[in-house]
């Protein structure tokens, strides 16, 4: 139903492209297709790809990259494969696992092959040897570890100990005693006084349960800080002898706890604690973390949304470099309007989805992955991004409605002579427009004038285009054209004094004397001859189609003058007339437009009658306007509608849609859009710069605009967001 010129937006699916465009042209669409695209044209994102990946675009469908590389120490989990619908699939690199376990001197057999990154393989040496640490894997790649020779053939200072402080109260008892007091502070001061360290290097892990009746405090011994200073295991042997004497500060300060106590070595280390905090980006606190022993780890608990790499482990004083990576997301996004998304399962956080919608959807962006969940993009309308075409309308003025949104309306201006059927817009529907309305010949919607009508012409309001009005005149007048509407306006017409198309009779006048008057029009007089020493009785002068009655007299005949002011409608001026002679005609004076619509003759003391009629117009001259030929020749209170140039309207008002009217207001519309004949002149509206009849168009993230509709031109209208 598209009118012929108009254009039709075309919506391809997804793996297609549009391949020219879809026009009416006089009954048939111009040729256009969806044509499938054979390749995939966009790169997805992928972490830890090498640059060579955004070599693989234009792969075709079905065909994997082998452009497609992970940084080093990253493998990946797929290749890269263009599928169906023209898109990539999205593999990820991932650090890569340790496929063998190095070989150790003096360390018992390893079984920790295919390790993944960020695991954890133990190492346990030969008697009479200490290692530095456990295999941890990292992209591919285990760190280094020893197994060193006897630890009393070791540097004193290289040795850490982990210890248990074994208590004889239960778990609760010992909590009890604990809490809300500084137990813990003071056990460490007197355990490192009774060791002769600095209470520095005596960390405490905590307490927890053993047994149903025991407990047990961890506590560290760090390492010595340098040559001259007591070892950790010379410590633990001190403060294993102040524990057996029943009078030490340790033994009291533990009271009822001390029975049955014990200070062991859990576990002794080689190497330098970790004495900082670690710092992860997207952890949780790892204020715990510090001063832990080498070789030891500490809990790593990444944020809501990421995910660990590896363990957290202290090596000779280092802290390996896990990380806490986003996770991927894992399910179909759903998105309103969308097409199948099940191509963006497994994006990897801080990977982009290509978002397809349904057709008239355009989408608002990428799908961004971020954290294992996708940060929303939307599929929005499509806007109407061209002007609509509308037959018989003003191309110019629906200009401004290029680039509206779904929903928006666009007010449409006929061509003059023409007005809108229906609503009076056209709606953009995602990226097309629904003709709600259509311009016809406009109909005329006003009530004619006509000068000495008989006929009540209220009826006559509502003539259909090319529909006629039919009307009488007065005694003494007849019709002059027709009432037909065409375009809106009516044709000129109007109602004439009737001629005197025969000759007078005149007695005492010869008939071929009486034969010269005729004819005559409607107010002229005329003068015969009568012959020697006669004269005409009364002047002689034709009235709407009748000539007044006179005869030829003697000259000797008395007449009587007319000693008095005539009755004349709407004269200005008529003093003049007082006391002139039978049959000399007055000059009665009309006001400006009118005009005498015969003589005013003194007949025997008697004033033939007359009156100041008003002038019809000539053709109008409005500045900005077209066409108004139409109204040469209306009568006096004819009205004729303004035909505009396109930009402007009548008064400078909004388009007028009659369906949306009542009768009294659309009566009242038409008035405000037309130019009355006024006594020979024209009156009222011009035409002036057309006002902004529709919403501005597309402004996203706006307030209802609604009330910028009909805003007068070059006034602005407040913009709010």
């Amino acid at each position: 139903g598209s009118p012929s010129g108009s254009r039709c937006e075309l919506s391809c699916a997804p793996g297609h492209v549009k391949v020219g465009d879809l026009y009416c042209d006089r009954g048939n669409w111009t040729i256009a297709r969806c044509s499938k695209v054979d390749s995939c044209g966009e790169v997805p994102v992928v972490a830890f790809a090498e640059k060579s990946i955004f070599d693989c675009i234009d792969t075709k469908r079905h065909q994997q990259c082998d452009l497609f590389h992970c940084s080093p120490g990253y493998a990946p989990n797929a290749p890269l494969m263009c599928q169906d619908r023209s898109l990539f699939d999205v593999p990820q690199c991932g650090p890569s696992n340790c496929r063998v376990a190095p070989q150790i001197l003096h360390a018992k057999p390893v079984l920790c092959d295919n390790i993944q990154s960020g695991g954890v393989c133990r190492v346990d040496c030969e008697e009479g040897y200490s290692k530095t640490g456990d295999l941890l894997c990292y992209q591919g790649a285990f760190n280094v570890v020893f197994c060193e020779g006897p630890v009393e053939t070791l540097p004193p200072d290289r040795e850490s100990l982990s210890v248990e402080l074994r208590l004889g109260v239960s778990y609760s008892s010992w909590a009890m005693r604990s809490r809300g007091s500084a137990l813990g502070a003071r056990l460490v001061r007197r355990l490192a006084d009774a060791s002769g360290i600095d209470p520095v290097r005596v960390i405490d892990r905590g307490y927890h349960p053993r047994t149903p009746s025991t407990s047990a405090v961890a506590l560290d011994f760090l390492a010595a800080p340098g040559v001259g200073f007591r070892s950790a295991r010379h410590a633990l042997q001190r403060g294993q002898k102040a524990l057996a004497d029943l009078d030490s500060p340790l033994r009291q300060l533990l009271g009822a706890a001390a029975h049955g106590a014990a200070l062991v070595a859990a576990r002794t280390t080689i190497g330098r604690p970790c004495t900082e905090v670690p710092v992860v980006e997207n952890a949780g606190p790892l204020a715990s973390c510090a001063y832990t022993l080498s070789g030891g780890d500490c809990p790593l608990v990444c944020d809501n949304g990421f995910v660990r790499t590896g363990n957290l482990v202290c090596l000779d004083g280092e802290w390996n470099t896990p990380e806490c990576i986003g996770v991927s997301c894992s399910a179909e996004p759903h998105v309103e309007h969308a097409s199948d998304l099940s191509h963006c399962v497994g994006v990897p956080s801080g990977g982009y989805c290509p978002l397809l919608c349904r057709a008239g959807y355009v989408a608002s962006g990428k799908l961004e992955c971020r954290h294992g969940s996708f940060f929303p993009a939307y599929c929005e309308p499509r806007h109407c991004l061209y002007a609509p075409h509308v037959p018989v309308g003003s191309p110019k003025h629906h200009l401004q409605c290029r680039g509206m949104s779904h929903s928006q309306d666009c007010v449409i201006r006929c061509l003059p002579g023409f007005f809108p059927h229906g609503t009076g817009v056209y709606k953009c529907a995602l990226g097309n427009w629904r003709r709600l309305t259509e311009c016809k010949p406009a109909a005329c919607y006003y009530i004619p004038a006509v000068t000495h009508c008989s006929t009540e012409l209220a009826a006559c309001a509502g003539t259909p285009h090319q529909g006629e009005c039919p009307f009488e005149c007065e005694p003494g007048y007849k019709k002059v054209g027709r009432l037909r509407c065409l375009y809106g306006q009516f044709e000129a017409a109007r109602c004439e004094p009737i001629h005197c198309t025969t000759a007078p009779t005149v007695p005492g006048l010869r008939k071929t004397l009486a034969a010269n008057c005729a004819p005559a029009q409607s107010g002229a007089a005329c003068h015969p001859d009568c012959g020697i020493n006669m004269k005409l009785s009364e002047p002689l002068f034709c009235k709407f189609g009748t000539w007044s009655e006179a005869a030829c007299v003697p000259a000797t005949t008395a007449l009587q003058s007319c000693n008095y002011a005539p009755t004349v409608p709407r004269a200005a001026d008529v003093s003049m007339c007082i006391g002139l002679a039978a049959d000399e005609e007055c000059k009665a004076l009309c006001p400006p437009g009118f005009v005498l619509d015969g003589a005013l003759l003194c007949a025997n003391g008697t004033w033939t009658s007359a009156a100041c009629e008003p002038l019809g117009c000539e053709r109008p001259e409005v500045e900005h306007s077209t066409g108004m030929a139409e109204c040469t020749g209306l009568g006096h209170g004819s009205l004729c509608l303004l035909r505009c140039l396109p930009g402007y309207s009548p008064g400078g008002v909004s388009s007028l849609v009659p369906d949306l009217l009542s009768p009294l207001n659309l009566t009242r519309a038409i008035f405000r859009s037309s130019i009355e004949c006024h006594a020979g002149s024209w009156r009222g509206s011009s035409c002036e710069e057309a006002p902004c009849d529709s919403q501005p168009p597309g402004i996203a993230n706006a307030k209802d605009l609604a009330h910028c509709a009909g805003t007068p031109s070059r006034a602005a209208c407040r913009l709010e967001c």
